[in-house]
């Protein structure tokens, strides 16, 4: 299976066991009155066919009752009363993909600070695949993914604007051309450029993320959706074939970007709209696409007590586009959290005072932060370290010796933006 189909579709896949350990599998004594084992079940299982892959998981937990999933959809307004009426079993069991559908009212500690199935099916339908659920009250719950064992990832145009390096998909590049700065017309609040005998509307991109332009910059022409498009760069370093995948949080309700890009060095970038470009001439909306742009960088705080591994990591996820806040030990961090917002908490394990596994505890304590997800960074790579972390309420434990900049920037933004 393509690891970056993997990578894509991870959260989801821990996302559906924790649902079915925390909603579905009932207690040894329901299981014992229903002549159940003590025991419940979780299969996981792969086939590969065809050129896909057809993931399973099931227990033999309480299962799903279509009424109640029907019930909880017309109370929460995803559908009419009287078109629910007309649903039949499959149907209705569908409705659980819809965004903020549930059949449990409350939030527990093994699955609530997960991703919702409408998520799931989200990184399923982006890997290029699909997911089903098939569910029998009393008898248990299926889940099946299905994707295919390798995608051929999208070609993009890797550019800077001042200080940003971002990317632009390579269909919407025609051709190239200098343009200098003083050739640069403002009109009725348009900024144009003298081609070919004519002025045309571009998007200056380093002007519009509040970067300094450079003398003399590069302007990007194609065409999409039969719309003329034109962006001016300072540089155009390279192209090559990456994956996109959604911003999540981190650019919800910008349609200044499409996505981001994990290049080959390892550093995600944002991927560009062609579409919000190809309307160069609407300055208006590009200048408001931009300013989310910049007032969107998500803000991790990173705790660690060693200076130059701070230091390491925070240059390595500001080089990726976060805004970092440093401490330099657990009872610092915490007093950072309780000052300012924060997308995600990276933390050192081994530190004086309060350690990073005390300090995950604190976090989780506090109503207003148990949502907030936390990546443990440890010198210790053992079964029981890991366990440990993960028991104190981390989302993920890393090991310092090998960490690869892609793998701690990736999950990062995945969980921050989840």
């Amino acid at each position: 299976l393509d690891r970056r189909i993997t990578r894509d579709l991870e959260e989801a896949l821990v996302h559906i066991v924790r649902n079915a350990v925390d909603h579905g599998i009932e207690t040894p004594e329901a299981r014992a009155a229903m002549g159940k084992p003590h025991a419940g079940m979780l299969r996981i299982a792969a086939v590969a066919a065809g050129g896909r892959v057809r993931l399973t998981i099931t227990d033999d937990g309480a299962g799903i009752e279509p009424a109640d999933v029907v019930e909880a959809a017309v109370k929460a307004g995803r559908i009419e009363r009287s078109r629910a009426a007309a649903l039949g079993r499959d149907e209705a069991l569908r409705l659980l993909f819809l965004p903020g559908l549930s059949t449990r009212g409350e939030v527990t500690e093994v699955s609530g600070r997960g991703i919702g199935l409408d998520a799931v099916a989200a990184a399923v339908t982006h890997a290029g695949g699909f997911a089903t659920i098939d569910s029998h009250a009393g008898r248990g719950t299926s889940v099946v993914v299905e994707v295919p064992i390798a995608r051929r990832g999208e070609e993009v145009v890797v550019v800077r604007a001042g200080a940003m390096r971002l990317a632009l998909p390579s269909s919407a590049v025609a051709r190239v051309d200098r343009l200098r700065r003083d050739d640069v017309v403002e009109r009725d609040g348009r900024t144009l450029a003298p081609l070919g005998g004519r002025l045309v509307p571009f998007a200056p991109l380093a002007h519009l993320l509040g970067e300094e332009p450079a003398p003399v910059q590069l302007l990007l022409q194609g065409v999409h959706a039969g719309v003329a498009l034109a962006v001016a760069v300072d540089a155009v370093e390279r192209s090559e074939e990456v994956l996109l995948w959604p911003g999540g949080r981190a650019l919800a309700g910008n349609p200044l970007f499409d996505g981001i890009a994990l290049l080959a060095s390892g550093e995600p970038v944002g991927v560009l709209s062609p579409q919000v470009l190809a309307q160069g001439g609407n300055g208006r909306r590009l200048v408001a696409a931009a300013s989310a742009a910049r007032a969107r960088r998500l803000r991790v705080l990173l705790v660690d007590d060693s200076l130059v591994t701070r230091e390491m990591e925070r240059r390595l996820l500001e080089d990726a586009g976060f805004d970092v806040t440093t401490a330099a030990d657990g009872q610092e961090g915490f007093a950072a959290l309780a000052e300012k917002r924060f997308d995600c908490l990276v933390t050192d394990v081994e530190m004086p005072g309060v350690d990073g596994y005390a300090l995950t505890k604190q976090v989780r304590a506090v109503p207003a932060l148990a949502q907030l997800p936390v990546v443990v960074v440890s010198t210790h790579d053992r079964p029981e370290e890991r366990l440990k972390g993960l028991e104190a309420g981390a989302d993920a434990y890393l090991a310092k010796q090998g960490l690869n900049a892609a793998e701690l920037v990736g999950l990062v933004r995945r969980l921050a933006g989840a």
